[in-house]
């Protein structure tokens, strides 16, 4: 998508989503505006169908550089006639990505699953990668954390992984050992930051997602994870923020502006 210098980005549009819901069009209007030239879609399509959608992301400047498959992504993801197919081919999109509740009584089938997934999206000519929560940083009995378990799983199916270094750090995981040891193995990442008032209190994926702000207004060390995503061959960098205390157009576009200054500075 761009020279190695630095990494593009994209915004995933679960930021947005009740702007998206009540204002779509203007919402997209809205990113356009301040900038942003990809974003990652996560089950809301604003009533339009494939064809209407990509002619109107055209009409904005905008490209899809993934589809998030929710709701009820395995189902939809094994199913040749699923909606997620119907706009990832339509939008021209390289990644479909999935998340998915494993423990350690349900790995075994949920890898099998995952197999079947990529091996379908690659049919079609799409990336499936799989996106972490924090629960994917609970060890199982052999010490070993469910995220690295599939890792090692699917080595030989060559599945990727869409590494969210929010979660990593909420649960203790510094990032960029995580991106180190996933080397060449995570073509997105998804870059977010954590409330300072967060700290001590992340126990599940939802007390995490309550203390998301705006990046470089935590406690992460952006600069550093974006360096070493880029050192390891991440393709492209997709913001997220769970909530917001401003209007979610209004971070968005103090996200975009960090972004831009945070790859001036490590040019």
């Amino acid at each position: 998508m761009s020279d190695r210098s630095s990494l593009p980005l994209s915004i995933q549009l679960y930021s947005l989503r009740t702007e998206l819901e009540h204002r779509f069009r203007e919402t997209l209007q809205g990113l356009a505006r301040i900038g942003f030239k990809h974003i990652e879609f996560a089950g809301i399509y604003g009533g339009l169908e494939p064809q209407q959608l990509t002619d109107f992301l055209q009409e904005l400047g905008l490209q899809a550089s993934g589809l998030h498959a929710m709701p009820g992504g395995p189902r939809q993801l094994l199913d040749h006639q699923s909606d997620v197919y119907r706009y990832a081919l339509a939008l021209q999109c390289e990644f479909v990505s999935i998340s998915m509740t494993l423990t350690p009584e349900n790995l075994t089938d949920g890898i099998t699953q995952l197999r079947q997934m990529r091996r379908m999206a690659a049919d079609r000519g799409l990336t499936l990668t799989y996106h972490n929560h924090d629960r994917e940083f609970d060890q199982l009995p052999d010490g070993r954390t469910i995220l690295d378990a599939i890792r090692e799983a699917t080595m030989e199916d060559h599945l990727q992984f869409q590494y969210d270094v929010f979660f990593a750090y909420c649960r203790g995981v510094d990032p960029c050992d995580g991106l180190e040891r996933f080397r060449g193995r995570i073509p997105q990442i998804h870059f977010n930051d954590l409330d300072r008032s967060g700290l001590g209190h992340t126990d599940t994926t939802r007390d995490c997602m309550q203390h998301s702000t705006e990046l470089g207004a935590g406690c992460l060390d952006l600069p550093a994870i974006y360096k070493k995503a880029r050192d390891t061959d991440v393709r492209l960098v997709v913001l997220e923020q769970h909530t917001s205390q401003r209007p979610p157009l209004e971070s968005a576009l103090i996200n975009f502006n960090y972004y831009r200054e945070l790859i001036a500075a490590t040019a």
